[in-house]
């Protein structure tokens, strides 16, 4: 069986192409295929097998290197093609097939930036690798598992290829690190000085080394937050994601400081996208479920969206009861869409 790859290495079978015109020309991609496995040359074509070229993205370029037994070739998306074709070796088997889905890649609904969809506009392939991984049906199922060590377990073994995930063992709970799964994401994706970890404070300080404390009791600093929503909204104009600490249940702690604590009622979580007034944001979430979103881009529009579960929305703006009367906070929107409600205690 052949394979297809990103760079010498890295095997793949399904991979998203942007059809969205540039200058001078269309989107391309370079990739390999290799180890298929007969004494004679392969013979690469795209489209159906009754059709080489369905109008959605042509091969313009095959190299053939006999010493290395590979082919290096490059794909061009057909300028505004939307739908999913093949490429595939016409003299191997059904399996030796690479899946390759074309569209104008947009922002999502309402984002005035998104850099999720800046990877899928990228000419990289490893990039927009892990643009289609992150919105792959197979790296969104979360199961049907019921009993906690059950489903934690099911998901570190069946996320295991969702880029957006951290490790959920629940045998080995000193590695569940949040704050570095966004941060490691961040910067392969983004790069390295694309994380801003500024944590500066959205709420004045609490009792000082207190325990069973409530979200209804934080008094959130409204110009602070105001002041970093410019701030995340003016990074991410930048190409800059920005990591948010937040807190999502009661009881949480404080250290001697009157600062909460790092426990399993906080988490961190990355902005990646804001829609044009700065009020919305667009996050990344590393927990499973935490967050949910149907992510809706032209490339996935015929589909009606794709759902995402390591997505999801904050808001900027008035909440319920007690914390009506604090101004604006930055929140997971009411209804909550996953397992957890979010609120922003430090940012950028």
């Amino acid at each position: 069986m052949g394979h297809f790859k990103i760079g010498k290495n890295t095997i793949i079978n399904e991979i998203a192409l942007d059809s969205t015109p540039k200058t001078g020309g269309a989107k391309r991609i370079t990739l390999f295929y290799d180890g298929w496995g007969r004494n004679d040359h392969p013979s690469l074509v795209i489209g159906s097998r009754k059709l080489q070229e369905d109008g959605w993205a042509k091969i313009v370029d095959k190299t053939f290197d006999a010493k290395r037994a590979r082919v290096q070739f490059t794909i061009e998306a057909v300028p505004n093609a939307s739908g999913i074709t093949y490429v595939w070796d016409s003299g191997g088997t059904a399996n030796d097939m690479l899946s390759l889905r074309v569209g104008n890649v947009l922002n999502h609904t309402g984002m005035k930036h998104d850099l999720i969809a800046d990877l899928g506009r990228s000419e990289n392939p490893f990039n927009l690798w892990v643009y289609r991984r992150i919105f792959d049906p197979a790296n969104n199922d979360l199961g049907d598992k019921t009993v906690r060590k059950e489903f934690l377990k099911d998901w570190q073994d069946r996320l295991v290829d969702q880029p957006l995930k951290q490790n959920t063992d629940p045998n080995v709970e000193k590695k569940w690190n949040c704050g570095a799964a966004i941060d490691a994401f961040n910067r392969s994706s983004f790069g390295s000085s694309h994380d801003v970890w500024g944590m500066r404070p959205y709420m004045k300080p609490m009792k000082k080394n207190a325990f069973g404390l409530l979200i209804k009791s934080i008094d959130f600093l409204n110009d602070e937050i105001k002041a970093g929503a410019q701030r995340m909204k003016n990074s991410l104009a930048e190409g800059t994601a920005t990591v948010l600490f937040v807190v999502h249940d009661d009881k949480f702690a404080t250290d001697q400081n009157g600062h909460i604590k790092a426990s399993n009622l906080t988490h961190y979580v990355s902005v990646v996208g804001c829609n044009e007034d700065g009020s919305e944001f667009l996050v990344l979430d590393p927990w499973p479920g935490g967050m949910k979103l149907k992510y809706r881009s032209g490339i996935f529009d015929s589909m009606g969206g794709v759902q995402s579960n390591f997505m999801g929305i904050m808001r900027l703006g008035p909440r319920w009861g007690d914390l009506d009367s604090k101004g604006r906070i930055l929140a997971t929107p009411q209804p909550k869409t996953g397992s957890h409600e979010y609120f922003a205690v430090r940012g950028g």
